[in-house]
């Protein structure tokens, strides 16, 4: 048991916890220690620290009493936090972020929105193909699945992806609600989806929570909970064989068969997960900025999946219309490319999620407040969870949201169409390893495996290589009788030395002559201009310096959409272990892939790429026959090595398809600064925001 309460991360306020927390009985008036409650009862910690027990609320209150008005530093507070040695250097960033929009503003912020991000596992896991899952279940079923068996091996993966689909093979073919077979020909004219909890209640849009039914069941069902018990009674034998078989899960049966309506506490819980979600990091961040500005900023919780549905809702029809959900029924549309999340095009979807997180977290905050359960209990306001957006959202003249395709949502598309965004990387000190920690044979390596023995010579019994260098610095020497400066590495194993006397250093370690130091200090990811072309220096090999791109690629938005359906092929491609056949389910045709690498070609031959990957834009524009000429599925894989070289990191792109090879595009600069004669080469401090910067220039030349 003292395991597992350490386990929980609560650090230095163990002692407290097991000498001065304690829970009062509300009838007894008892008090109880944790100790005592983790002894004498069947709940673990974290449900003793739950809203069910006053551990927390102590806890909050001891450490409130601590910190307030005893001059304790962001840093001793941190330190007596629970947060993760990688979680503590981002909070120091959240605060820096902060502190600096408050001085720009010149003003405190209303209201703070800390997204609360996906749970582990919740994105990103792999899954059975559908295909391959029904068979498995198919082959436990009686013989008078063997028709439906028969059809859905001539099924391909592809056709599986569509919803209606796969809940007809399922539901073996039949209405959820009636029972009646199913005429697969009219599956898009006389059959709907329905959700089983009203999505007006519970923004659940799992397979669990939809059936293929009757389009005139759907619309009597309505949003009605629970079924109708006339279908309840019918359908349970069918229910029952389908639960039997896996064919649906027990969540899905529990459902269907449930016979009483939502409870109030269950419909406040249903907007309660809309509202909030905790994670350590943002608890610690929320109770920081609290104590920051007091009762003059609101913290709000969003949930990222809250976010994520609101990007989904907004469609865009053949015709070009820009809708959102709730106006699509029975017009085909497809999901705005303006609101398409795309990792692999540029970054900047973080700083839009961030603006999105405002708009939705302010709609649900004004909606609901802080307390669902009192929202629920006075009744007085109608509410829909997945029409959140369709009407004017305020409450005591606070307005989060107005209605209309003029309203709201309109300036909200013009911000997600804006690219001005500021992009800014953390400049740190590098520690971790001093070394690779594999010795190389004699002859080689850069440090002897034992340096107070010179017996230990690399000659004789090689090294240790590819020594960690911590930061950077801009040194002047003389070499063949001009003063000349170079960017050279601190090296972690000797930056005891350099700190204390950075001319030895520079002498003993580099062999420098005559050195001066110009700059101490270059931390790593510091940005730097190359002639106008922004890069962040990432760290060394051999006498050239390697560095991350930060010259961000912007497209129109329906390439967003375009790349992310090249992304998800090349994921089935790699789960597959060979190409699936392309659908239209897919989005990918061969006159698309040939547009985007004209286009692409184009952005590598103009500024600012065309400064530093000049190389990489012949190639690729030489082979683009060469390319027309590759299978879809191969083009793909081009097209995704070639975003490669935009990325904002120290990737290179595998072009060998194209006749070309590995390792193209990759961003190096001498680290002698001769060579870079004629040539801008700036260092730019950045603040934290990005909002402000200064430049200095580092290839100056000074002859003897």
């Amino acid at each position: 048991r003292a395991l597992s309460f350490k386990a929980t991360g609560w650090g230095r306020l163990s002692g407290v916890f097991l000498t001065g927390i304690f829970h009062t009985d509300r009838e007894t008036g008892e008090a109880f220690s944790i100790m005592d409650m983790l002894w004498n009862t069947n709940d673990n910690l974290m449900e003793l620290l739950s809203g069910r027990y006053t551990f927390a609320r102590e806890v909050e209150e001891y450490r409130r009493l601590k910190f307030d008005g005893n001059g304790i530093t962001l840093q001793d507070y941190l330190e007596d936090s629970y947060a993760s040695p990688g979680i503590k250097r981002a909070i120091h960033q959240t605060i820096r972020i902060v502190s600096e929009i408050q001085k720009i503003m010149k003003a405190p912020p209303k209201r703070i929105f800390v997204e609360m991000a996906r749970e582990d596992g919740e994105k990103g896991k792999l899954t059975v193909s559908r295909k391959a899952q029904l068979e498995e279940l198919y082959k436990k079923c009686s013989e008078e699945c063997d028709g439906l068996f028969a059809m859905l091996q001539n099924e391909s993966e592809g056709t599986l992806r569509r919803d209606k689909l796969y809940l007809y093979y399922t539901q073996l073919g039949r209405c959820m609600y009636s029972g009646e077979p199913i005429e697969i020909g009219k599956l898009d004219v006389d059959y709907d989806i329905d959700h089983i909890y009203p999505q007006s209640k519970t923004k659940d849009d799992s397979l669990n929570n939809r059936v293929l039914v009757k389009r005139q069941l759907n619309a009597a069902k309505s949003d009605t909970y629970p079924i109708g018990g006339d279908i309840r009674k019918n359908m349970r034998p069918f229910w029952d064989r389908l639960r039997k078989n896996g064919l649906i899960s027990k969540e899905k049966y529990d459902r269907l068969l449930r016979a009483v309506p939502f409870t109030a506490d269950e419909q406040a819980g249903f907007i309660a997960r809309q509202l909030v979600e905790t994670r350590q990091s943002c608890k610690i961040v929320a109770e920081l900025l609290g104590r920051k500005f007091g009762d003059a900023a609101e913290i709000v919780y969003v949930k990222a999946k809250n976010v994520s549905e609101f990007r989904k809702d907004q469609r865009l029809t053949d015709s070009g219309e820009q809708l959102q959900s709730s106006q699509c029924k029975g017009i085909r549309t497809i999901q705005d490319p303006l609101f398409v999340k795309c990792r692999e095009i540029n970054d900047f979807h973080h700083a839009k999620d961030a603006y999105l997180n405002i708009v939705v977290g302010n709609v649900y905050h004004v909606k609901f407040t802080r307390s669902p359960a009192n929202f629920i209990r006075q009744g007085k306001e109608p509410y829909s969870l997945n029409r959140m957006f369709d009407f004017d959202i305020v409450r005591n003249g606070d307005r989060a949201w107005t209605a209309g395709s003029d309203g709201s949502i309109a300036v909200v598309r013009r911000t997600m169409g804006k690219n001005n965004i500021l992009f800014t990387r953390r400049p740190a000190e590098k520690g971790g390893g001093l070394f690779d920690q594999l010795i190389v044979s004699k002859g080689n390596g850069q440090f002897p495996v034992k340096a107070s023995d010179p017996r230990m010579a690399i000659e004789k019994y090689g090294g240790y290589n590819k020594l960690t260098g911590a930061y950077f610095m801009l040194a002047e020497h003389t070499e063949h009788k001009k003063r000349v400066r170079s960017l050279e590495a601190v090296l972690l194993i000797h930056k005891a030395m350099y700190e204390q006397d950075p001319e030895r250093y520079c002498r003993e370690i580099l062999g420098l002559i005559e050195p001066r130091i110009l700059i101490p200090k270059i931390r790593i990811d510091s940005l730097v201009s190359y002639d106008g072309f922004r890069m962040h220096i990432s760290g060394r090999t051999g006498n050239q310096i390697i560095f991350k791109g930060a010259a961000p690629l912007m497209l129109e938005p329906r390439w967003h959409r375009y790349v992310k359906n090249v992304v998800k092929y090349l994921e089935r491609c790699q789960k597959a272990g060979k190409d699936p056949e392309i659908t239209v389910f897919d989005g990918l045709t061969a006159e698309e892939n040939a547009e985007l690498y004209r286009l692409l070609t184009e952005k590598l031959e103009g500024r600012p790429y065309c400064v530093r990957l000049k190389a990489a834009a012949e190639t690729v524009r030489g082979q683009q026959e060469k390319f027309i000429s590759l299978s879809v599925a191969d083009q793909c894989r081009i097209l995704r090595q070639l975003l490669n070289l935009f990325a904002a990191n120290a990737y290179s792109a595998d072009l060998k398809l194209l006749n070309g090879k590995a390792g193209i595009g990759i961003l190096r600069v001498s680290k002698n600064l001769k060579n870079l004669k004629g040539k801008s080469f700036r260092l730019i401090h950045q603040s934290v925001t990005g909002f402000f910067e200064r430049e200095t220039e580092l290839s100056d030349e000074v002859s003897l």
